[in-house]
């Protein structure tokens, strides 16, 4: 993990365009953080460099792109995913066997799992992460 020596407010201007209404906790985590990986480099926080990296191999969007590519040709999915990225902001990643992605929900802070290839809601790991990012400061 690497920690900055100040959060970069406001967060990276990705995120701010998608989700203009991030509750402060968060932002400053994710300015906080240059970068939080795994030793194995396949689970990661979606922090600082992920969001400027001109070329990553893995993008922060990444599975909000897929969900999105497999909804193609049915307008009606294609709403309803969309509509779910647009409420949910991605925090950390793995993809040592499927792809698992935690989200913050917005707008009641809960941290939730989805996983790929089907893209199951998998449910809510914590039901107020407010109380936790609080903690992070």
């Amino acid at each position: 993990m690497t920690r900055l020596p100040s959060a970069r407010l406001p967060a990276p201007a990705p995120i701010r365009a998608r989700w203009p209404l991030l509750p402060l906790p968060y932002e400053k985590l994710v300015c906080g953080l240059s970068s939080c990986v795994a030793p194995t480099e396949e689970s990661w926080l979606v922090v600082g460099e992920a969001f400027e990296m001109p070329t990553p191999a893995f993008r922060w969007n990444e599975f909000d792109r897929m969900a999105i590519k497999s909804a193609e040709g049915d307008a009606e999915w294609t709403t309803r995913v969309a509509n779910f990225w647009s409420h949910h902001v991605p925090v950390a990643m793995d993809v040592e066997s499927d792809y698992h992605v935690w989200l913050l929900r917005l707008p009641d802070g809960a941290i939730v799992h989805t996983f790929a290839p089907e893209w199951k809601y998998g449910g809510t790991v914590v039901a107020a992460a407010r109380a936790i990012l609080r903690e992070s400061r």
